[in-house]
């Protein structure tokens, strides 16, 4: 080998190793910039999170969601406070085992079946064993394709309202009698 060739082997490793150095930085740059903006999703995607369980457990409504097999999969604080279960004791167990007075709403014992998408009373024994009146009404749970993955079971306590109405009633007929 002479000299030149030398040379030349020299100039061509060490624009290799520039050319490789330039390359690695612009892959750590790239990679630094995707990480970057995956955290700045990350951080949206947990604020959205954390507005939607805010509103979700502020609301005075029962809020239940369920898998197409039946299987309760959320239960917010409101849905705690009106059937006195708290979501441990509800978290994937089936609805009908737990409340079997919502299966008016599916229809039949076929999971797959549809719910009414009616709105209705139901009356149901809380965790105590005391009556609820309740007004209820299930919709279809979809993804973010549109996709149908279960149901949601939305629910308030008419009792107090059921007892007013009874007590009106009562007065009306010992007016009619008076």
């Amino acid at each position: 080998m002479d000299s030149g060739d030398v040379t030349v082997r020299i100039i061509v490793h060490i624009l290799s190793f520039y050319l490789l150095a330039f390359l690695a930085s612009m892959v750590v740059e790239q990679e630094r910039k995707t990480r970057s903006l995956l955290e700045e999703r990350e951080t949206a995607f947990n604020q959205l999170d954390l507005l939607f369980r805010s509103i979700i457990e502020s609301v005075d409504t029962g809020i239940m969601t369920t898998t197409f097999q039946g299987r309760i999969k959320t239960f917010n604080r409101a849905a705690e406070s009106i059937t006195g279960y708290p979501l441990k004791a509800v978290e994937n167990r089936q609805i009908q085992d737990m409340f079997p007075d919502f299966s008016i709403f599916f229809g039949s014992d076929d999971p797959q079946m549809a719910p009414a998408r009616s709105r209705r009373e139901v009356n149901i024994r809380n965790g105590k064993g005391a009556p609820v009146n309740l007004g209820c009404s299930v919709s279809p749970l979809k993804d973010r394709y549109g996709k149908h993955i279960g149901y949601i079971l939305i629910f308030q306590d008419l009792t107090e309202i059921k007892r007013m109405e009874e007590k009106l009633e009562k007065s009306k007929k010992l007016a009619l009698i008076g």
